[in-house]
């Protein structure tokens, strides 16, 4: 955001796919601009760094979870990669897109499970990547491209990552822990009994009623597909005489 960070950027060209460039001030504008000649200084460095090759291509990022506690997804950003990449614990990761199909019911779904797993937050943290507001290095993580599914991956301390393969987009809640208690033997957990707590939590922290859509969703309750009042709606149309043809 300009009006709250200076943003100042070389591009190759103005084509979609140019490599970009970007200068990233921790300061507020007021700050970056208060010392003329030391921001004129910045600048300068900043634009010889990318001739010589020594600043770091951008790509879109979101803001860096600064405020995370325990029991919360945690949010991962392409600002914060390398972090993701030498977690501090173990990492539950969720890659999605968020404009996919029941996205609210789907973060619910998350949001629960992370709360769920709290008591272990010294071991494992339930994290997730949005890919429609981050870059997504494909050499790290295969995905296709605008892919919105989810895809689940367990990123251990020491060790690389491994992907939950079967099924390959959007597993059930109950697949995904099975998923985590194979990684996390030491941790001694009960399937059925997490899944149970996962199941009080969504009826407790339901997702958002929706009018439109419907149908049984992962958390196991089922939604009306039918908007209010349009039941009354047919009933009226169904009473009123038909105009002759």
């Amino acid at each position: 955001n300009p009006e709250e960070f200076p943003a100042f950027g070389i591009a190759e060209n103005i084509s979609w796919n140019a490599r970009k460039f970007a200068l990233d001030v921790a300061a507020s504008t007021s700050e970056f601009w208060s010392d003329p000649s030391l921001s004129r200084a910045k600048l300068l460095e900043f634009c010889e760094g990318v001739l010589a090759g020594n600043i770091p291509e951008a790509h879109e990022s979101g803001m860096i979870h600064s405020n995370w506690t325990k029991g919360e997804v945690k949010r991962f950003v392409w600002r914060s990669f390398q972090e993701l990449k030498r977690p501090q614990t173990n990492l539950l990761l969720e890659i999605y897109g968020r404009y996919r199909a029941n996205h609210e019911v789907k973060s619910k779904e998350v949001e629960n499970l992370a709360q769920v797993l709290q008591p272990f937050t010294e071991h494992v943290t339930v994290a997730g990547y949005d890919t429609a507001e981050n870059y997504l290095p494909p050499e790290e993580f295969p995905r296709e491209k605008y892919a919105s599914h989810s895809e689940w991956y367990w990123i251990p301390v020491a060790g690389s990552a491994t992907k939950l393969s079967k099924p390959k987009k959007d597993a059930s809640m109950k697949k995904v822990l099975q998923f985590l208690t194979s990684h996390a033997p030491e941790l001694q957990l009960s399937v059925p009994e997490l899944f149970a707590k996962w199941e009080a939590a969504m009826k407790e922290n339901p997702p958002p009623e929706t009018e439109t859509g419907g149908g049984t969703f992962d958390d196991g309750f089922i939604r009306d597909a039918t908007p209010p009042g349009l039941e009354d709606f047919e009933a009226e149309a169904a009473s009123s005489p038909k105009d002759d043809l």
